[in-house]
């Protein structure tokens, strides 16, 4: 009998594990999960050891508190027991110092000097001639800080110009001192189109934040030749119709949709032009906009804006940090809104499908 002890194989003690608790919690959680899926088979080292289970290491991890230093001592188990445990924890600590790849950004940055492109491209197909000539003439960038008049109600019209960065709006000031915003100017968006048709301008214009434009008085030259740009003749005209199609949609919000529903439309028309532009991804685009802003555009209340935001974030509908939004519920959007977009869009040259 004593032989028959002596030859009996002991499992191998593991040394202390020098783990914070909630650390050392996750990993026998991570553990647990990995042998109820891959449970490991039965080997000459360890004939009739029992599964790992969270058990062993709570228990041990309750036992431990009682030491000096406060961690727990592994218990005994078998060494490919003790091996899968470091890996899945070394594979868990990878994943934590990997940087998540953000998309957004990196879409961004691919469209910074190519918006005016994408733009025309949306609704309207370009050949490479036509690209490469609207490229060569939207290069000289002009900076608006935040808060300056790019145009004032009654006063000429500006000159004609893209914006290629940052956001603007224009408004009417009210009797009572209170904006009211009739339409948001974006990246991609154009400014004074019409040329002599519109010599005075009807509504003011103002940086929401730091703005860049381009000169569009050559995309218009280029209009003027349809035999030779035919594609940005009609991406011209285009726009126009889109900027009617913008205002018609504004006054829907305000005249017969509740609070929700205008929010709603707002947001899903915001995620479909910047996606035309070429800068946002399916459910997530940059929204610069505070309360007070969004109140002005769809005339409630900043508390309003901040109530109705809370209950699509209570509801999983969207999700807000810091200048981004996230649309998670598309459809729940739509049904609130009833939001259509515009014929021709980019959606599907970009791989963005609408909802």
């Amino acid at each position: 009998m004593e032989q028959a002890n002596n030859s009996t194989i002991r499992p191998e003690v593991r040394p202390v594990f020098h783990l914070p608790e909630d650390k050392f919690r996750h990993v026998a959680r991570q553990t647990a999960r990995f042998e109820r899926t891959s449970p490991p088979a039965e080997t000459a080292d360890s004939p009739q050891s029992p599964p790992f289970a969270q058990s062993n290491v709570i228990s041990l991890l309750e036992r431990g508190r009682a030491a000096m230093d406060g961690v727990g001592r592994a218990a005994a188990w078998p060494v490919s027991v003790s091996a899968r445990l470091a890996a899945n924890f070394n594979r868990w600590m990878a994943r934590q110092r990997q940087e998540p790849v953000d998309a957004l950004a990196q879409l961004e940055a691919a469209s910074r000097y190519a918006i005016v492109t994408n733009r025309l491209s949306g609704v309207t197909e370009l050949s490479s001639t036509e690209e490469a000539a609207v490229r060569s003439v939207t290069t000289q960038r002009r900076l608006h800080q935040a808060g300056a008049e790019i145009a004032i109600e009654g006063e000429a019209s500006p000159k004609p110009m893209f914006l290629v960065s940052g956001w603007a709006c224009r408004y009417r000031v009210l009797p009572n001192g209170r904006n009211q915003i009739v339409g948001l100017l974006m990246p991609g968006d154009a400014i004074a189109m019409k040329g002599c048709a519109e010599p005075m301008a009807t509504t003011s214009i103002s940086a929401l934040t730091s703005v860049e434009t381009v000169d569009a008085k050559p995309l218009l030259k280029m209009a003027q030749l349809p035999g030779q740009f035919p594609g940005v003749a009609h991406a011209i005209g285009r726009l126009c119709v889109q900027e009617e199609e913008f205002l018609v949609n504004q006054v829907v919000r305000l005249g017969s949709l509740a609070v929700e529903g205008r929010l709603a439309h707002l947001l899903l028309e915001l995620r479909w032009r910047l996606a035309e532009a070429g800068l946002a991804t399916e459910h997530e685009f940059s929204m610069p906009l505070t309360a007070e802003t969004l109140a002005d555009a769809i005339a409630v209340n900043p508390n309003i804006i901040a109530r109705t935001m809370e209950v699509f974030r209570r509801r999983k509908i969207v999700h807000r940090r810091f200048e981004r939004l996230e649309i998670l519920k598309p459809n729940d959007l739509k049904k609130l809104s009833g939001f259509k977009p515009p014929e021709s869009c980019a959606c599907s040259r970009l791989g963005v499908k609408l909802h």
